[in-house]
């Protein structure tokens, strides 16, 4: 299935969210802009938790990684995940148990 990228962002504030996921996968401190980092958290792409503590939305990775099977429509939270995972592991112990 070929699935276009919609450009959700303008290119500085992908580039400057680019940045943001980089920095947090190589556990360094951010060094985006705080007035950017604000941009991006009022777009929706970050959440901010405190002052300077930020984290990249459900949103945020689709739009970093629209193309990728991982992330697929409609979003879901962690929370989402890993109530599907109980739930297949539940069937799967009853499963085994009506055996």
């Amino acid at each position: 299935m070929d699935k276009s990228i919609i450009n959700f962002l303008q290119e500085d504030d992908l580039n400057n969210l680019k940045r943001f996921n980089e920095t947090c996968e190589d556990s360094q401190d951010y060094d985006v802009p705080k007035d950017k980092m604000q941009r991006l958290a009022e777009l929706g792409v970050v959440r901010r938790h405190s002052r300077s503590y930020y984290s990249i939305t459900s949103f945020g990775m689709y739009v970093l990684n629209q193309n990728e099977e991982l992330y697929k429509l409609p979003l879901k939270t962690q929370s989402d995940y890993d109530a599907e995972f109980r739930f297949s592991l539940a069937n799967k112990i009853r499963g085994a148990q009506d055996e």
